[in-house]
């Protein structure tokens, strides 16, 4: 375990904070695990109540992209314009509220106003758009404040399988590979018949040997250890593909909260600004977590009322198994409505489906408090797939449909 997070944050463990560990392995003990074995041995199976040993959980068939192409579906259909190739240059403020923002595209320039702002981009290079500039002490604060960086190669393999799991971690620092995802095992459709695909993850820095790294040179740097592993060999492989991220990760050193608390006192003095996901956070977030950020801040626009989005997340159930952090508001002494903590969910449904031999309703998949915020989105990708398949993490348990089920996001 000690080797693994070392290699993901590049940082003896020593200097990091224990917020990645709470976040992540929260409620894990030996007890737990012990816990765990007895259920998979005499129930099948595993309780779902300690995040790190969740079993199952839920996966559009044909990949989590089917998510973001539906939301941009609903808002075209709403008559919402998206601006693509667009890129934000200055965001200018007054008083406590952001006014406009002023972006380039191939066309030229063009300057938006708005009421509200929800915005994902890695808290530094927000600060930076800020126009007038932030304090000179908020800006040199974060330039504490790090991240860690990805690179990926894809590969499509002439072979039916390699393994039966949909991930597999290498906390050998001698293995450049971080992470191994074999794609058809999170859903059949997202390899062609008879083929498969691996996508490997390279934990970097930019600028640093890995990040360096061209396509052909990573790959050369990496097959050596899949034919060693004997996962593949390089006779098999059709295609690869790079790819490159900034900002994947917030590293959380030692000293991180300091640097943050005093930069989200300066940014929650907008009254119109809603920092969302990982990076507009610098929280380590899962993807659904980051959507629910999302439904959250469209429910705080929507109500008038600032909802605490760090909640999201800090459940000890896994989200896609687990209940929801809804708050409900009060009225605190500056007479602004903010939000606390009061779990309140809904079902989605009560259809079942059936996966691997084992029936899962999925009331399980809960959302909030109906506001409207999220249905018409998950109605719609039930229009565009019919079933979304339940995946498995245990390599004697590839997932298969044998049923359908509404789509419950």
């Amino acid at each position: 375990m000690i080797n693994y997070t070392e290699k993901i944050w590049g940082l003896p463990a020593a200097e990091m904070h224990g917020d990645w560990a709470e976040q992540r392995i929260k409620g894990l003990s030996m007890l737990a695990l012990a816990k765990d074995a007895l259920v998979r041995v005499f129930h099948g199976g595993n309780t779902g109540t300690k995040r790190t040993l969740a079993d199952t959980f839920y996966y559009p068939e044909s990949g989590t992209g089917l998510i973001y192409d539906t939301i941009k579906d609903e808002l075209d259909a709403r008559g919402c314009k998206i601006l693509l190739n667009t890129e934000p240059s200055h965001v200018v403020h007054s008083n406590d509220r952001l006014q406009r923002v002023r972006c380039k595209n191939p066309g030229g320039e063009v300057e938006i106003e708005f009421r509200q702002v929800a915005e994902s981009i890695p808290v530094g290079e927000f600060l930076n758009l800020l126009s007038p500039r932030p304090p000179a002490r908020v800006l040199e604060l974060q330039k504490k404040l790090h991240y860690r960086d990805q690179a990926y190669l894809f590969l499509t393999l002439d072979q039916p399988s390699v393994t039966s799991d949909q991930w597999i971690y290498f906390p050998e620092k001698s293995i450049p590979i971080g992470r191994m995802s074999e794609m058809r095992n999170f859903s059949d459709r997202m390899s062609p018949p008879g083929k498969t695909s691996l996508f490997l993850e390279f934990f970097c820095t930019e600028g640093d040997p890995i990040w360096n790294m061209d396509g052909d040179e990573l790959f050369e740097h990496a097959i050596p250890h899949l034919e060693r592993m004997r996962f593949t060999d390089r006779s098999k492989v059709r295609q690869h593909y790079h790819l490159r991220e900034r900002n994947v990760y917030p590293v959380y050193d030692v000293n991180y909260q300091d640097y943050l608390n005093e930069i989200k006192s300066y940014l929650n003095g907008f009254s119109n600004l809603h920092c969302i996901g990982r990076p507009g956070r610098f929280r380590y977030n899962n993807q659904d977590h980051s959507l629910e950020m999302g439904f959250l801040a469209a429910r705080s626009i929507i109500e008038g009322i600032r909802y605490d989005l760090d909640l999201v997340g800090s459940d000890k159930a896994y989200f896609e198994r687990g209940p929801i952090p809804v708050e409900v508001p009060d009225e605190d002494t500056t007479g602004r409505n903010t939000a606390t903590a009061a779990p309140q969910t809904n079902a989605i449904s009560t259809t079942t489906v059936v996966a691997s031999g084992q029936t899962i309703p999925t009331s399980e998949m809960q959302r909030p408090a109906d506001t409207n915020v999220g249905q018409s989105l998950s109605q719609s990708v039930h229009r565009r797939s019919e079933s979304t398949s339940p995946s498995r993490n245990s390599s004697d348990t590839a997932s298969r449909m044998a049923g359908k089920n509404r789509t419950a996001l």
